[in-house]
C-alpha cells in the first residue's frame, strides 16, 4: 500500500512538473510575442484645443496601411494601441474649426513619443495667464511732440477710433490728442510674462530713447484698459545694434533679453510686419542699462513664399548671423504625395499643403526626421470622420500651394523629435532654415 501510494505521489508531481514547464513556456511566448509589438500610448486631454471632434490616426510608415484611428470629442482615458512589430508610425492628427481646419503629420515616431496640442514653454512662466492678458494698453506723454520712430513689441492690430481735434497715426498706433495735449501710444498685452521696450524718436532728434514697462507696471483704468503715465524726461537713451545679414532682403525680427537678474524682456516682435528691415543688416535697439545675460534673436524673410528663417541664443548682441539655403528639387508632387531631393545636411524638413477656403488659409503640414523616406503618400483619413466635416473632405483635393522647409538644428534631432511634437519646440530651439513654395 505504502509503495503504491508513493508511486502515485510520484506520477501526480510528474503531471504537475509537465505542466508547470508547458506553463512557463506559454508566458514565455506570450512574452516573446508582447517585446515583438509596440505598443503606442496617447494621452486625449493632452490634444484638444479647437471646438468641434478630434481625429486621431496612425500608419504604417512602410505601407500606409492604417493601423488605429478614432475620434474623440471629449476626455478620455489614454488611447493605447498595437503597431506589431513596427519601431515607428506615422501620427496624423486633424480638427476642423469655424474658419478651417489643422491637420499635423508626424513621421516616424517611436513608442515613447507624447503627443500634445498644448503650448509648449520655452522658460518658466512664458504662458502665464493673468487678468492683463488680452488688455489693450496706453502710454501717455503731456504735449504732442511727434514720434517720427517707434519700436513697438506689443503692437495691436485694431484699428484706433477717430475722435474729434486728434491726430491719428493708425501705421503706429499713436493719438496726437490736441485738445487736453496729449500723446497716446496704444498696445496690447499678450500672456506672456515678458517686460516691453518701447523705443521712440522724436522730430528734430537724431537720438533713440526708451522705457522698459513691466507687467506690474501697468495702472488699470477700467477691467479692459490699463495705462503708463510718463514724461518724455522718464526715456533713457537707447543704443542701436547693426547686425549683418549678408544677404539684401527685406526682414522682420523677433527678439527678447533674460537678464542677469532673471528679468525677461521683449525688445521686437515681427507680428508687425510694417516694421520691416530693408537691406543686409538689421537692427536692435537695447537700452543703456539693460543687461545682457541672454539674447533670443530670430530673423525671417517678410515673405511667405521662400526665404530664409533664423534662430539662435547669444550671450550678447552678435555683430553678423549666417544664413544657409537648403538648395531643393521637389519632384512628383501631386495633391496626395511629394517626393524631395537635397544635396544639402539637414536635420529635420516641414513640408505642407495650404488650402483657402473663404480667404482663410487651412494646411497639412508633415514633419519628418532626415532619417525618414523622402518620398511620401498622405495617408487617407477613414471616411467615417472626413464624411462629417464640413470643410475638410472639399478641400483636400484642392490645395492651393505645396511648401518646403529644411531646418538644421544645434540640438541633434534625435533627442529631440521623439519627445513630443517637434513643432511645439521649434520656438525654443537654435535653427538656421530656408523654404520654397510651389503653386499647383
Amino acid at each position: 500500500m505504502k509503495a503504491q501510494l508513493i508511486k502515485s505521489l510520484f506520477l501526480l508531481g510528474l503531471i504537475f512538473f509537465a505542466f508547470s514547464c508547458g506553463e512557463d513556456e506559454i508566458m514565455d511566448s506570450q512574452e516573446e510575442n508582447n517585446a515583438s509589438h509596440s505598443q503606442f500610448t496617447i494621452h486625449a486631454g493632452e490634444i484638444l484645443g479647437f471646438s468641434g471632434d478630434r481625429y486621431i490616426m496612425a500608419t504604417s510608415p512602410l505601407t500606409g496601411d492604417v493601423l488605429y484611428w478614432d475620434v474623440m470629442t471629449s476626455f478620455k482615458d489614454s488611447i493605447s494601441f498595437d503597431a506589431g512589430d513596427l519601431e515607428t508610425v506615422d501620427l496624423t492628427y486633424a480638427s476642423e474649426y469655424s474658419t478651417g481646419f489643422s491637420i499635423v503629420t508626424y513621421r516616424d515616431v517611436k513608442t515613447d513619443f507624447k503627443f500634445s496640442r498644448f503650448r509648449y514653454s520655452c522658460f518658466e512662466d512664458q504662458f502665464s495667464v493673468d487678468n492683463l492678458t488680452g488688455k489693450s494698453v496706453d502710454i501717455l506723454f503731456p504735449g504732442t511732440k511727434e514720434i517720427v520712430e517707434f519700436i513697438n513689441p506689443a503692437y495691436d492690430h485694431s484699428e484706433l477710433q477717430e475722435t474729434s481735434n486728434a491726430t491719428i497715426d493708425q501705421e503706429n498706433k499713436i493719438i496726437y490728442d490736441l485738445d487736453n495735449d496729449l500723446t497716446v501710444v496704444n498696445a496690447k498685452l499678450r500672456s506672456t510674462s515678458l517686460g516691453l521696450q518701447f523705443v521712440f524718436r522724436f522730430l528734430g532728434e537724431q537720438e533713440y530713447k526708451s522705457i522698459i514697462i513691466k507687467r506690474e507696471d501697468w495702472v488699470k483704468v477700467d477691467d479692459d484698459n490699463y495705462k503708463r503715465e510718463l514724461e518724455i524726461g522718464d526715456l533713457l537713451p537707447c543704443n542701436v545694434h547693426e547686425i549683418n545679414v549678408g544677404i539684401d532682403e527685406t526682414w522682420i525680427v523677433d527678439s527678447d533679453i533674460h537678464t542677469p537678474n532673471g528679468d525677461r524682456v521683449a525688445i521686437a516682435q515681427w507680428s508687425h510686419y510694417s516694421q520691416n528691415q530693408m537691406g543686409d543688416k538689421i537692427r536692435l535697439f537695447l537700452q543703456d542699462d539693460l543687461e545682457v545675460d541672454q539674447l533670443l534673436l530670430k530673423v525671417k524673410r517678410n515673405n511667405s513664399k521662400s526665404g530664409f528663417e533664423f534662430q539662435n541664443y547669444f550671450d550678447d548682441v552678435p555683430i553678423s548671423i549666417s544664413l544657409k539655403e537648403y538648395v531643393n528639387d521637389v519632384s512628383d508632387l501631386t495633391p496626395y504625395a511629394f517626393n524631395y531631393s537635397t544635396a544639402e545636411d539637414f536635420d529635420l524638413v516641414k513640408t505642407s499643403y495650404e488650402f483657402l477656403i473663404d480667404n482663410h488659409i487651412s494646411s497639412w503640414t508633415i514633419y519628418q526626421p532626415s532619417s525618414s523616406t523622402s518620398d511620401y503618400i498622405l495617408p487617407v483619413i477613414e471616411s467615417d470622420f472626413l464624411d462629417e466635416t464640413n470643410l475638410i473632405k472639399s478641400a483636400l483635393t484642392n490645395p492651393i500651394e505645396f511648401r518646403i522647409q529644411f531646418y538644421s538644428l544645434e540640438t541633434p534631432v534625435d533627442e529631440l523629435y521623439y519627445e513630443t511634437g517637434i513643432d511645439r519646440q521649434l520656438p525654443c530651439l537654435s535653427f538656421n532654415s530656408s523654404y520654397e513654395s510651389y503653386e499647383f
